[in-house]
Formats: C-alpha cells, structure tokens, sequence
C-alpha cells in the first residue's frame, strides 16, 4: 500500500479503513506513533462530510471533530454545529414557517401597547429559560402586533432548544373537528400538537363563520389546554377576543389560561389606531 493510497483510506474517513491505514503508515514511513495520531487527526479534520441545512467550517458537515486525549490517542467528539443543526430541524417542523422571521429586534415599539406586548414576551422568556413553567397571552385588537410577539417569542425558545409547534387555530381545529371519526389520524395530528414543549396557539377560537365559536370547538380547546396543563408543557397564545369576551364563552377555560400565565398577559383595548395594517390612513 502506497502513501498515497494510505492517506486517501485515511482522508476517506471510513471508520474500518481509518485504522489500517494507521498502521499501514507507521509501517512504510518509519514514522512514530504518535505522528500518525496527529497525521490522522489532520485528515479526518480535512475530510469533507455531507450534512445538511448548516455549511461548519468546524467539523466541514461530518458532524464530529477528531483529536487526540490527553494519551495522544485518536478520538473523536460531537461538532457544536450539531446543536445548530437540531434547531434548524425543529424550526422547519414546528410549522411557523414565514413567523420564523419574528424576532425581538424587528419588532416596533412605538405605541405603548408595543411596549408592553415587548416587556411581556421578554419576561415570559426569560422565565421559562430559568425552568418556570408559564404560558403566555395576547388578546384583543387585531392588527396590533399579538402574533409578531408571539412568535419572537417562540423563536427565542427555539434557539435557546425548546422544540416548538406552531397551530392556526381555524386551520387546525378544523382538521381536528373533521378527524374525528378517524381514530388513528385524529391521534396522530392531536399527538404532533401535545408532543412539543412549547405550543403557539395562534387566534384562538378565531373561525370562518360568523358569532360565537361552537360547543365543539369550546370542548376541543378544553382538551388541547387541559392536555398541556396536566403534562406540565408551556402554551403560547394570541387572540382577538378580550378576556371579558372568553370568560362569557367558558369561565372555565379562561381561568385556566390566566392562571398559568403567572402575569404574562397583554390586554389590548379595542382601537383602530393600534392597528398597523391600517397605518397609511392614519
């Protein structure tokens, strides 16, 4: 086996052709062990790998980063772009699709009620991140700036590695409500909302017909909330509806909600001025 076959095998980074050619160099080099470590080390580190979703000009898309322990031998360690690469997963599976754009920073805080929708999600954040389990709600005007905050919010969980579902309340009740008499697919959709730590449900109880939303959905919501309460998870919230206007609807639920935010609840007053979608016309 020539050199330069020795240092493709070893470039190759196959973990059974590795260490032949380990030893194959040692024996046609002369060189000592020791520098073979460290030759090996280098190559494997030069090696391109083949991950996705995130270029590391660490570990250069393997994954791992080879070095020698403190008996200069070779080993091997977990890349830190592997943590990145698990948040880029689970943001693209969390649903929140353009939402991922919603940041801290992007949001304006020029009106009070901005400010204290800003206050509030910082807050909640931090709390959670320190191991408080509380939820979160915006309610009231719309336009107003409850889902950015809402997601930002989320999106800060998600970094710091909370996994995260994101659920359209007229979208997913819904499919919910439709499922119903498909046991399997029901559990599983039900399953892909309750699994995650973190739940944003976004306009609840918001729905494509007109007045108040109907028993079924009531009922539905009361499973979705209780489910999390009993299992000790974190919800996110934002609606158009005002806690007066929920607790008419189901005193129960409302309380429920309030209680597990601890505070983190932003009340918005009706009031079209508060409404950027209508800024120009100011």
């Amino acid at each position: 086996m020539t050199a330069e076959e020795i240092l493709k095998a070893m470039c190759a980074g196959a973990p059974g052709n590795l260490e032949k050619a380990m030893t194959a160099l040692s024996k046609v080099s002369g060189m000592s062990a020791d520098a073979v470590e460290q030759m090996s080390v280098d190559a494997y580190n030069r090696a391109e790998g083949d991950l996705k979703d995130y270029d590391c000009p660490i570990c250069k898309n393997k994954g791992f980063v080879a070095y020698l322990d403190d008996n200069k031998e070779y080993c091997q360690r977990r890349c830190s772009c592997m943590a990145k690469r698990r948040s880029i997963r689970e943001a693209k599976a969390s649903g929140m699709g353009a939402l991922l754009s919603k940041t801290f920073e992007n949001f304006e805080t020029a009106q009070e009620h901005q400010k204290i929708l800003y206050r509030t999600a910082q807050e909640f954040v931090s709390s959670v991140t320190h191991g408080d389990i509380c939820w979160m709600m915006a309610c009231g005007q719309s336009g107003s700036g409850k889902t950015h905050i809402c997601a930002a919010a989320c999106n800060e969980l998600l970094k710091d590695g909370f996994s995260v579902r994101y659920m359209s309340w007229i979208a997913e009740s819904g499919r919910l409500r439709r499922l119903k008499t498909d046991d399997e697919a029901y559990n599983e959709l039900y399953f892909q909302l309750q699994d995650p730590m973190v739940l944003y449900i976004d306009d609840l109880f918001k729905h494509s017909g007109d007045g108040k939303p109907s028993d079924a959905e009531i009922g539905l919501a009361f499973d979705v909330l209780n489910h999390r309460i009993n299992a000790e998870k974190i919800t996110v919230i934002s609606t158009e509806y005002s806690i007066e206007m929920l607790r008419s609807m189901d005193e129960a639920i409302t309380g429920r909600i309030v209680e597990m935010c601890k505070g983190n609840v932003v009340r918005i007053k009706p009031d079209i001025n508060k409404n950027y979608r209508f800024k120009e016309f100011r």
